[in-house]
């Protein structure tokens, strides 16, 4: 992510992770209004459910979920130019299960190929150790 694409001007300082996320959260938004086909924007919190009905939710999460009529396509925004330190597991899981057509991770640096794109062109998906 760029700077001029979130409107700020400070000099060598990308933007507050809250303003990123609150722009990309503003051009979705947007892009949902445009479309003809019914399109939502949602998040991603993986939980459980026991036997008893009580919701145990696990860690991370999926910044944005956009719908367009049966096609989900899950975002995330990560605040860093340097791709070796993003987590895509959970990312890659979602796609996998719900069948995604892609993911999508956004950030400050150059792209990168995620699972099962990696698989295909013998490149490993890009996960880091939980610590």
């Amino acid at each position: 992510m760029r700077i001029h694409l979130s409107g700020h001007l400070r000099k060598n300082r990308p933007p507050p992770r809250d303003d990123v996320e609150g722009m990309i959260h503003a051009r979705l938004g947007y892009l949902t209004s445009l479309i003809p086909l019914k399109s939502e924007l949602g998040y991603f919190k993986p939980h459980t459910v026991d036997v008893n009905g009580k919701v145990k939710f696990k860690p991370g999460e999926i910044d944005f979920i956009f719908k367009c009529g049966k096609r989900l396509v899950p975002i995330e925004v990560k605040h860093t130019s340097n791709h070796s330190n993003i987590n895509t597991t959970l990312l890659e899981e979602f796609v996998t299960r719900r069948k995604c057509p892609f993911g999508l991770v956004l950030y400050g640096g150059v792209p990168f190929p995620l699972a099962p794109l990696a698989g295909l062109r013998g490149v490993k998906s890009r996960k880091r150790d939980a610590s």
